[in-house]
């Protein structure tokens, strides 16, 4: 039985609290230009990493063709929407 990584789950959940983060700041701090441009970097960088790690780690081990969702823990069954098999992490073992 193949397995997915929960390292890269909480990967993607701390990317997407910096990216909110980073919303936050472009639209608080937007007439300060330099603040407003990190922000921006920041949020294009933090959000191309979600989709590099979803696509390349968290993709149905059965067929390939959807990606998991994630979770910071355990506790939630879920299965891949196309072949319908159960997706493990490697906690849940």
């Amino acid at each position: 039985m193949k397995v997915l990584k929960r390292k890269y789950a909480q990967m993607v959940v701390w990317l997407s609290m910096l990216a909110l983060l980073a919303i936050g700041f472009a639209l608080g701090f937007r007439k300060t230009p330099l603040i407003l441009h990190i922000a921006i970097v920041v949020l294009v960088v933090s959000v191309l990493l979600i989709a590099f790690i979803r696509w390349r780690f968290l993709r149905c081990p059965n067929c390939g063709k959807s990606a998991a969702i994630v979770y910071w823990g355990p506790g939630w069954n879920q299965s891949c929407p196309r072949c319908h098999e159960r997706i493990y992490f490697d906690d849940e073992i």
